[in-house]
């Protein structure tokens, strides 16, 4: 089992395709969902809400990294997370 915790984000996206990808999921959960939580809260959500919006804007993600839609050219990671879950 790798250490993906000490993976750089672009390598756990290159990852993504690969059969362990599973575990890859795993960690970027773990690494994305806190700050999609505390950003939710901050924007008034309740917890259960915010965990709420945090299951869903990681699963639009999922979908736009199957459709190849982020580009890492454009910025980073925790941004285009953030900014699905704005929208």
């Amino acid at each position: 089992m790798a250490a993906y915790h000490d993976f750089r984000t672009t390598a756990l996206l290159d990852l993504l395709e690969k059969p362990e990808s599973a575990e890859v999921w795993r960690e970027i959960d773990s690494r994305y969902r806190p700050i999609v939580i505390g950003f939710a809260r901050r924007l008034g959500l309740s917890l259960e809400d915010a965990e709420d919006a945090a299951q869903e804007t990681l699963l639009r993600f999922s979908k736009a990294c199957a459709e190849g839609r982020h580009d890492p050219a454009k910025g980073r990671l925790r941004s285009y997370v953030l900014g699905i879950a704005h929208h």
